[in-house]
C-alpha cells in the first residue's frame, strides 16, 4: 500500500513538471488521494509523531536500566585558613623531625600528606552506579503504559490520515463539480451566441424587433461573465485540492485535467452505500482510540497504586582523592555498596489524593468512550437517511433533465418560428442547467456521503 502510494505522491509531482511544458495532463482521484497519504501535511507530522511516540516508549525501558556517573570534586582553600587548621600538624611535624633520626625513622616520613590535614587544593574522583531493584512497580506499569499510548497515537493518526483523504476526496469533487460548472457555461454560451447570430439575422430581415437583439447581446455578456466566474472558481478550488494533497501554491497546476463525469456515475453505481444493518462503529479509529486512552488512564491507575508500595535500590560507588596534585594516592582508593530500602509511610495524603484522581478520571474516559460510540451511531444513521435521499433527488434530477432538454428542444423551434417570445425560451434554458448543475451537485454529494458513511464505520481507504 505505501509502496503504491508513493508511486502517486511521484505521479502526481511528474504533473507538475509536465505542466510547465503546456501538455494537458489529468490527474485521477487515487492519484490525488495516494499523494495525500504520501505527502499531505497531515502525513508528514505524523513521521515525527511516531518517531517521538517510539523514542517515549524506549524511554519506559530504559528506565530498567542502571544509571553511571562519574562526579569530580575540586576544592580551593585559602593560605591562613590554611595554616591555622594545620598548626598542630605542624608542630608535630617540627617534633618529629628533631627527634626522628633518634627514634630512627626515615627521611620524609612524616604528616605532611596526613589525609587529617587541611590541603590548599583537594581533588576527588568518583564512579558511581545506581541500579532500581523495585519502585512499587513503576516501571512495569510505565512500559505497559507507553505500549498503550503508542496503539492510542497509531489510531489518532489513522483517524486523521481518513480525515485527509476524505478532505481530498471532498476537494478534488469539488473542482470536478467547476470543472462541470464551467463545461455547462461554455455550452450555454455557445447556444446563447447561436441564438444572438440567428436574431441578428431575423433582424436584418425585420422579423424581430430590436430589443430582442438587444436582450441577446445581454445575455451574451452574462454568459461571458459566468464563465468567467466559473474558471475562477475552478482555479480557486484546485488550489484547495492542491493544499490537501501537501503542496503548495507554487506547485499547483491550474490547466489539469480532471476525471469526466462519467468516470463518477459508474463510480457510484459499482460502489453504492449498504443496508444500515451492515454497518457498525465499532472499528471507527476515534473510537478505538478513546478506547485506549481509557487504558491509559487505567494503567495510571497503577502508576498512581505504585506511590504506596515500597522502593528498593541498589548503588556502588568506587572513589579516591588527591591533595595538590590530580594523581590520587594509593593509600586513598576505596568502594562501598549497597541497597536503600523506602517505605512510604505519610505524604500528606498526596499519594491518596493522586489515587482518586486517577481513578476517577478513568471512570471519565469510559463514559466518554460510551458517548463517543452513541454518537457515531447516531451519525451513521443520520448519513444513511441523506444517502438515500440523495438518490431519490438524483433519480429526480435526471429524469427532470430529460423533460427539460426535450422541452428546450421544442420551444427552441417554436422560437424560430416565431411562436413563443425569448423570456419563455430563457426561462426554459435556465431551468434546464439549473438541472444539470442539481444533478452534478447531488452526484458529488452522493459519493462524498458515501465516503462519510466509510469513515465513521473506519474503513475509509484512499483510492486504488
Amino acid at each position: 500500500m505505501k509502496s503504491m502510494n508513493r508511486v502517486y505522491a511521484a505521479a502526481v509531482l511528474a504533473l507538475v513538471v509536465i505542466s510547465s511544458s503546456g501538455a494537458n495532463v489529468v490527474l485521477t482521484l487515487a492519484e490525488a488521494e495516494g499523494a495525500t497519504v504520501e505527502n499531505s501535511f497531515t502525513a508528514r507530522k505524523q513521521q515525527y509523531q511516531s518517531k517521538a511516540v517510539e523514542w517515549g516508549r524506549r524511554g519506559s525501558i530504559a528506565a530498567y536500566l542502571p544509571s553511571v556517573d562519574y562526579n569530580f570534586t575540586y576544592l580551593r582553600m585559602d593560605e591562613s585558613t590554611v595554616g591555622r587548621a594545620n598548626a598542630a600538624f605542624d608542630g608535630i611535624e617540627s617534633l618529629f623531625e628533631s627527634l626522628g633520626p633518634l627514634l630512627g625513622a626515615a627521611p620524609g616520613d612524616g604528616f605532611s600528606e596526613n589525609p587529617n590535614r587541611l590541603f590548599e587544593n583537594s581533588f576527588s574522583h568518583e564512579v558511581a552506579l545506581s541500579q532500581p531493584l523495585f519502585n512499587g512497580g513503576i516501571e512495569i506499569v510505565s512500559s505497559r503504559l507507553a505500549n498503550v499510548n503508542r496503539r492510542a497515537v497509531h489510531y489518532q493518526q489513522r483517524s486523521d490520515l481518513q480525515r485527509a483523504v476524505l478532505e481530498t476526496r471532498r476537494a478534488y469533487l469539488d473542482a470536478v463539480t467547476a470543472s462541470q460548472m464551467v463545461a455547462l457555461s461554455e455550452e450555454s454560451l455557445g447556444w446563447t451566441r447561436k441564438n444572438l447570430n440567428n436574431v441578428s439575422i431575423r433582424f436584418e430581415n425585420g422579423g424581430v424587433p430590436e430589443t430582442d437583439l438587444l436582450q441577446w447581446k445581454i445575455e451574451l455578456a452574462t454568459r461571458k461573465n459566468d464563465l468567467k466566474m466559473a474558471q475562477t472558481a475552478k482555479q480557486s478550488l484546485l488550489l484547495s485540492l492542491y493544499h490537501s494533497m501537501g503542496y503548495n501554491s507554487r506547485k499547483a497546476n491550474g490547466d489539469v485535467m480532471l476525471l469526466d463525469m462519467d468516470y463518477f456515475e459508474n463510480l457510484h453505481r459499482q460502489n453504492p452505500a449498504k443496508s444500515a444493518t451492515d454497518y457498525n462503529v465499532n472499528n471507527n479509529p476515534a473510537l478505538l482510540m478513546m478506547s485506549a486512552y481509557s487504558e491509559v488512564a487505567q494503567e495510571s491507575r497503577g502508576v498512581a497504586r505504585a506511590q504506596y508500595l515500597p522502593k528498593v535500590n541498589a548503588f556502588f560507588s568506587y572513589k579516591w582523592d588527591a591533595w595538590d596534585r590530580l594523581r590520587p594516592h594509593e593509600t586513598n582508593r576505596g568502594w562501598s555498596a549497597g541497597a536503600v530500602a523506602t517505605v512510604p509511610l505519610f505524604s500528606g495524603f498526596r499519594s491518596t489524593t493522586n489515587y482518586q484522581k486517577t481513578k476517577y478520571e478513568h471512570l471519565e474516559t469510559v463514559v466518554s468512550t460510551d458517548e463517543l460510540k452513541n454518537q457515531l451511531e447516531n451519525s451513521l444513521k443520520t448519513v444513511l437517511w441523506h444517502y438515500e435521499a440523495l438518490q431519490f433527488r438524483m433519480a429526480t434530477s435526471n429524469k427532470k433533465i430529460e423533460l427539460m432538454e426535450r422541452q428546450l428542444e421544442l420551444m427552441q423551434k417554436r422560437y424560430d418560428g416565431g411562436l413563443v417570445n425569448q423570456s419563455q425560451l430563457l426561462e426554459v434554458e435556465l431551468g434546464l442547467r439549473q438541472a444539470q448543475i442539481a444533478y452534478t451537485q447531488e452526484l458529488m454529494s452522493s459519493i462524498i456521503t458515501k465516503a462519510e458513511i466509510e469513515l465513521i464505520t473506519g474503513n475509509l481507504e484512499n483510492m486504488q
